[in-house]
């Protein structure tokens, strides 16, 4: 009975030792783990994919059937991950579409292109988070450079002559209406200017060259046109003039960069001591 009531005892006295122990004890303050705040958004994320500015220019190659477009465009933004295109299209249908590389805080490409009329240009800008835009940089609608758009017309060059009234008056061939024209290409490499240095009326009988006339051209309606007024010009004729013999009045041009330019323009017959004019 006595080791019962001694170990009731003890098991009390434990008891109370643990309680006292638990109450003694500082609660621990509660740790919590700090928020993170995401990421500032950079300006460069916050602002729409765009261009600020661009520029178009062309490199001419050696023959007149395309050239070389170079694009320079300024984006609204730039970040790592982003990246742009060059893209031209054709009657809605894409010619090239070129990568473009940075430099000096602008997109740079360029396109080969064969002559041809109707071309559109666009960049096309992709964002990191893959967000797209297309910007129109030369579209027909609002051009900036419309010998880009309508190139093939644009790189041609022609001369042309064309008589209204002539006759055959005291020995001489007399032109008394009648007109010249030059057209010099309207696209050129970057600060180069093509234009007409000379044109010349070439008079032959049966293909052997018999008198030339030098005109005086001054610039037409047209970007890079030239013209002269045919209203008094004549030519002495050899008095030995014979019957069918041919007389053929051509224009022969050239161009600053060398380029010869020739029509053929309008040929007579000499019968019973008048010119008659060649059909076909």
């Amino acid at each position: 009975m006595n080791r019962k009531r001694i170990c009731l005892t003890m098991a009390a006295l434990l008891l109370f030792a643990l309680t006292l122990n638990a109450c003694g004890k500082k609660a621990e303050p509660e740790t919590t783990q700090p928020v993170t705040e995401p990421a500032a958004t950079t300006q460069a994320a916050l602002e729409e994919l765009g261009l600020t500015t661009w520029s178009l220019s062309a490199s001419t190659w050696s023959s007149p059937n395309g050239a070389t477009i170079h694009l320079t465009a300024e984006p609204t933004r730039h970040a790592d991950g982003d990246s742009a295109s060059f893209v031209v299209r054709l009657e809605d249908e894409e010619i090239a579409n070129v990568p473009c590389t940075w430099e000096n805080g602008n997109y740079v490409a360029e396109a080969d292109l064969n002559a041809a009329d109707g071309y559109c240009y666009y960049v096309v800008l992709t964002g990191a988070d893959g967000s797209t835009a297309e910007v129109a940089v030369n579209p027909p609608a609002n051009p900036i450079e419309e010998n880009y758009i309508n190139m093939q017309s644009a790189l041609e060059a022609y001369c042309s002559l064309t008589l209204g009234e002539s006759s055959l008056t005291d020995g001489k061939l007399v032109i008394t209406s009648g007109a010249a024209t030059v057209q010099a290409p309207r696209i050129a490499d970057a600060g180069q200017e093509i234009g007409c240095s000379k044109a010349t009326l070439v008079l032959t009988l049966d293909g052997q060259e018999i008198a030339t006339k030098e005109l005086t051209m001054a610039p037409g309606d047209t970007a890079r046109s030239y013209e002269c007024a045919l209203d008094d010009v004549s030519f002495d004729l050899p008095s030995t003039l014979g019957a069918e013999q041919k007389l053929t009045l051509r224009l022969d041009a050239e161009l600053s960069n060398g380029q010869q330019l020739t029509d053929e323009g309008v040929t007579w017959y000499y019968q019973d001591g008048t010119l008659a004019n060649a059909v076909g």
